[in-house]
């Protein structure tokens, strides 16, 4: 590509070079005025650095089905629980400034990570074609538990003084004991700015970059973890 004045004064070869603006300088009139080109990279790369606010992000606890079974004396009970729910991870990045030219994109991001208590950034995404980039991860929740409950504990906690508080109790007046089990998950809908670098490599393996935002959407759970408790009374609509 060839860039001139049109009386044919100044002639400027920028080879394959990419218009990317235009440099302008003025006083009263227009002094000058030319394009602004680059040389073709081989690749450009999108490398999310930060998520500033993710640490102020709070996920939400979701439980799945729990079971309550009945502990009685002397007997061994047998506490079953299994239970699959399918969920699409969804992690999206999209970016306020950059080049929009017919370049091959590529990039990567940690991709947060949903925990109890709060959120990681560790495992890595990679990208390729695109001005927004989108990772689904479908994967399978899963509750799964086989536990016995041995013979003694009835009489163990009734000696221990942990049934003195129970009210309900059976037809024989002793006070019911049960053992309620409960799987959960934490999920999170994040919408969070990010900061990163975007990265013009060249064949030569010379670089130029800058920084970049832009926005990271995500739908994301966390692994599922099952919790054990002994009541007095099964809650209602429980599995059991």
């Amino acid at each position: 590509m060839t860039a001139g004045i049109a009386d044919g004064k100044a002639d400027a070869n920028v080879g394959t070079g990419y218009p990317v603006g235009v440099w302008v300088r003025s006083g009263t009139e227009i002094d000058s005025f030319g394009m602004a080109f680059i040389r073709e990279p081989e690749r450009i790369n999108l490398n999310v650095d930060t998520y500033p606010t993710l640490k102020d992000a709070r996920p939400k606890l979701k439980n799945m089905t729990p079971v309550c079974v009945p502990v009685r004396r002397n007997e061994e009970t047998t506490v079953k629980l299994s239970e699959t729910r399918k969920h699409v991870d969804i992690s999206k990045w999209d970016w306020r400034v950059g080049l929009k030219l017919g370049f091959k994109y590529s990039g990567k991001a940690g991709v947060p990570s949903v925990g109890e208590t709060g959120f990681e950034v560790s495992a890595e995404a990679s990208f390729g074609l695109g001005h927004e980039w989108q990772d689904n991860n479908e994967r399978t929740l899963v509750a799964e538990m086989t536990k016995k409950i041995p013979a003694s504990t009835y009489e163990d906690f009734k000696a221990a003084g942990r049934l003195d508080s129970f009210t309900e109790v059976d037809e024989n007046g002793e006070p019911l004991l049960n053992v309620l089990v409960v799987p959960s998950y934490y999920e999170a809908n994040l919408d969070l700015p990010y900061k990163g670098t975007m990265e013009l490599v060249y064949r030569d393996q010379k670089k130029l970059s800058w920084p970049v935002s832009g926005t990271y959407t995500g739908v994301l759970a966390s692994t599922v973890n099952i919790t054990e408790r002994y009541v007095n009374v099964c809650p209602t609509n429980v599995q059991n």
